[in-house]
């Protein structure tokens, strides 16, 4: 008998090291032009990230919204940035979720590359 569906999965945190080598396959996925691909892994690992920040969340899929907020409220992205990645919701969602005429920009994968990085740093300082 497999596992309850309406228990949450526990995620453990990544670590920093594994969530940074990771990145290195987004960018093998943008340069052979899988942006989308790309843009989900990005995403992927910006929750990684924020598992790896607060030890505290460990179970259940996050929301991106969430996602955002808490590395916001926790003092790891600048209010400017967190306004640039709530842009971008609307696009993970329509990808995640079956449109596929909807495209992200290389701009819009580097923008959440940038905000691990911005995370990762702020939490190392």
């Amino acid at each position: 008998m497999g596992a309850d569906p309406l228990q949450p999965a526990t995620i453990p945190a990544a670590g920093t090291a594994a969530i940074r080598s990771r990145i290195s396959e987004i960018r093998a996925l943008i340069g052979e032009g899988h942006l989308r691909s790309a843009f989900v892994m990005a995403w992927s690992l910006l929750e990684a990230a924020l598992r790896t920040l607060d030890g505290e969340i460990t179970t259940g899929p996050l929301t991106p919204g969430t996602v955002v907020q808490t590395l916001a409220m926790n003092g790891y992205l600048e209010p400017e940035l967190e306004r640039r990645m709530r842009a971008l919701i609307t696009l993970r969602n329509r990808i995640v979720h079956g449109d596929l005429a909807a495209e992200p920009a290389i701009t819009d994968v580097e923008l959440i590359l940038s905000t691990i990085d911005a995370a990762l740093t702020a939490h190392a300082a």
